[in-house]
């Protein structure tokens, strides 16, 4: 919306958006390109599914990719989940974006407007970004809050930041009538951090005067505070906290007034949204009596389960009300899968081999199933747990698809606004239950790493898989899922041996 009123093209937007649902269906067809998405949007980290992914074509799995179902549901869940962020939430990848910690020009090396940042990824050459930035940190409500400024490329041999260069970080400079930091939503320099954004699509066609507020009056005592006050206050603050109000009633209005962000009522709604930014340290609630509320519905603030074409939301002409209605979901379910083929042949067929050559060339001892197929029915139990107890409707019956559970998400569709915070929060704690889970899980697939050699491993691993397989002729509760777990500790301790052997050629 703020970059929209300064000038940016709705075609930016678009392009943006197109090429991010681009990049996601094309996961479809590639483990490493599935592997980085997920990384990026936090999916299916708790089972290792980006680990995993990554190693399918070095041991001739990619198959599972394509042909084996649930593998294929996992990616169509995860193709949802992206697809939903864009089109509810606007979460659309920008490349050419970093996104830094700010730190001071302790050399006094940058002029006023100047800016150095050296982006430096694990593996790849530094990018020193030269030219003009857009930069900003959130949040950003008042139109002054996003500037443009100078990068200086990189620096000269010798000079102070060529010797020491402060990768990952945007060093600002400490010239000037005003600290830049500040002129974009009251930022500073005490762990902040930036964005800092290169594609010129992006860049406003006029920058705003950043905002100058006053300090915000301070609730104070005439004595020391007590632990009384503390809890009280803590109860004051969950009780009139405004500040997400402020920050929806702000972009709603900017939506329906001509002048958008600039408008006088939303630079208020601005002011208002600074100080209860700091009402934790200011102790002073931020009220909005007297302000204008908005009047009508957006389509793009639609819940999920509503229509936004059913009269009670308007077609918002705006950049996010383009955005939301050129993006449908679709269903998460994945579609027909040419020539299918079960998890256990596939994996058969490329590893079977090589795994009983590596043990049976070692004299492994044979290893005693029951204890796996008790560690399956104590997986199993507490997976069906964690779908009954993170379901986002209130039903009984209502429960997650053990594919959401190894995905990291949730798919069920929100009735009201503040049902997608719940959802983030029930997605935060299966996150960490589903990690434990996993945790616990391999640990007890390896047994003692100092009672079992790596061979040892691998035929307690390989076992575990073949559980898993004996499993699904049943059709047990989370034979798949196990399958997984069991399938990276096989791939896991390969890796081990193969790096053994290498460091013993040496």
């Amino acid at each position: 919306m703020l970059l929209e009123t300064l000038g940016v093209k709705h075609s930016a937007f678009i392009r943006l958006q197109d090429k991010a649902i681009e990049t996601a269906k094309a996961a479809l067809k590639d483990p490493d390109v599935s592997a980085d998405l997920m990384k990026m949007y936090d999916l299916g980290e708790a089972f290792e599914l980006p680990n995993l992914l990554r190693k399918l074509s070095r041991y001739r799995l990619q198959d599972l990719q394509s042909r084996d179902p649930f593998v294929r549901k996992l990616l169509s869940f995860s193709l949802y989940h992206i697809k939903r962020e864009i089109k509810y939430h606007a979460r659309i990848p920008v490349p050419g974006s970093w996104t830094v910690v700010g730190v001071a020009d302790a050399h006094e090396q940058l002029e006023d407007g100047e800016i150095f940042a050296c982006i430096h990824q694990q593996g790849k050459d530094p990018i020193y970004l030269e030219g003009t930035i857009l930069i900003c940190r959130s949040p950003t409500v008042h139109p002054g809050d996003v500037q443009l400024v100078k990068a200086i490329g990189k620096p000269k041999p010798g000079s102070a930041y060529d010797i020491e260069n402060l990768a990952n970080t945007v060093v600002f400079s400490v010239k000037g009538k005003r600290p830049l930091p500040s002129c974009l939503g009251g930022g500073d320099l005490d762990g902040d951090v930036y964005y800092l954004i290169t594609n010129t699509e992006l860049h406003p066609t006029h920058c705003e005067k950043p905002a100058s507020y006053e300090d915000a009056e301070r609730h104070t005592l005439d004595r020391d505070s007590t632990v009384k006050d503390i809890a009280e206050f803590v109860i004051e603050y969950m009780t009139h906290d405004t500040l997400g109000l402020i920050g929806v009633n702000h972009l709603r209005l900017a939506d329906q007034r001509p002048e958008g962000v600039l408008d006088k009522d939303c630079l208020r709604y601005a002011k208002l949204h600074s100080d209860a930014v700091d009402y934790p340290k200011t102790g002073k609630a931020v009220t909005i009596d007297g302000m204008p509320k908005p009047s009508y519905i957006p389509d793009w603030y639609c819940p999920e389960s509503s229509d936004p074409k059913n009269g009670d939301y308007y077609e918002s002409d705006r950049a996010l009300g383009v955005l939301f209605r050129a993006l449908q979901l679709g269903d998460p379910e994945p579609g027909p899968i040419e020539r299918p083929v079960t998890q256990e042949d596939l994996i058969r067929d490329a590893l079977q081999d090589k795994v009983l050559n590596i043990l049976n060339n070692r004299g492994v001892e044979p290893v005693d199933r029951s204890s796996f197929e008790f560690l399956f029915a104590r997986f199993s139990q507490e997976l069906n747990y964690q779908c009954a107890a993170h379901s986002l409707a209130q039903s009984a019956n209502s429960r997650l698809d053990e594919g959401e559970v190894v995905i990291g998400t949730i798919l069920g569709k929100t009735a009201a606004a503040n049902q997608s915070r719940k959802r983030r929060v029930l997605m935060e704690r299966l996150a960490k239950k589903s990690q434990e889970l996993v945790r616990t899980t391999k640990r007890d697939i390896i047994g003692d790493r100092s009672a079992h050699s790596q061979r040892g491993q691998l035929a307690r691993a390989w076992n575990c898989l073949e559980v898993a397989w004996e499993m699904a002729k049943d059709d047990e509760f989370g034979h798949r899922s196990f399958a997984l777990v069991a399938l990276t500790s096989v791939l896991d301790v390969l890796d081990e041996i193969k790096a053994a052997k290498q460091e013993n050629s040496l």
